[in-house]
């Protein structure tokens, strides 16, 4: 699982810089979209075409070392799970409140899912396209509304440049 992660991610990075090891097929939607009970089919999905039986999800917030500390947590959730225990797993394992940036990803390396909250977007890559993806998009003007953080929007013009160059 650790192996999956690091052939998917830079955990050590952030946004706007590129969170993927692989630039593949690469579509945005706002942040709070992964706490909510609708996005649970769609994941459900994706687990299904890439041939795995869970989703694996891990607080990257604190990582700057690799997830090999022991409060650094990766959960399973088999996707049989409906769309409510999701939610009640997510808060129960504190996602919901405490986590700054938080990850989803298959097994297989197929896909994987950066989410931050101080960007109030997440992104998902993809070995295979997405382009019908519910109602995610490529890097555009409405995924640059979401970004809400004053932090960020302090350097908007140079963040948003980077997250274009990054991601486009």
């Amino acid at each position: 699982m650790n192996d999956s992660i690091e052939q998917i991610f830079h955990t050590k990075r952030s946004f706007p810089k590129q969170v993927f090891r692989d630039k593949c097929y690469t579509l945005f939607d706002d942040f709070y979209l992964m706490f909510d009970e609708t996005i649970w089919p769609q994941l459900q999905g994706l687990v299904q075409k890439s041939g795995d039986c869970e989703i694996f999800i891990a607080d990257v917030s604190r990582n700057s070392r690799g997830l090999r500390r022991k409060k650094d947590k990766v959960i399973s959730l088999p996707i049989s799970l409906s769309s409510s225990e999701y939610i009640d797993i997510l808060d129960q394992e504190g996602f919901l409140i405490e986590s700054e940036k938080i990850i989803w990803f298959s097994e297989t390396a197929n896909w994987g899912i950066w989410a931050e909250r101080a960007w109030d977007i997440c992104a998902l890559n993809s070995r295979f396209n997405l382009n019908d993806f519910y109602n995610w998009s490529p890097l555009n003007a409405s995924i640059f509304e979401l970004i809400q953080d004053q932090k960020v929007r302090g350097k908007r013009d140079r963040n948003i440049e980077e997250l274009k160059l990054n991601y486009q």
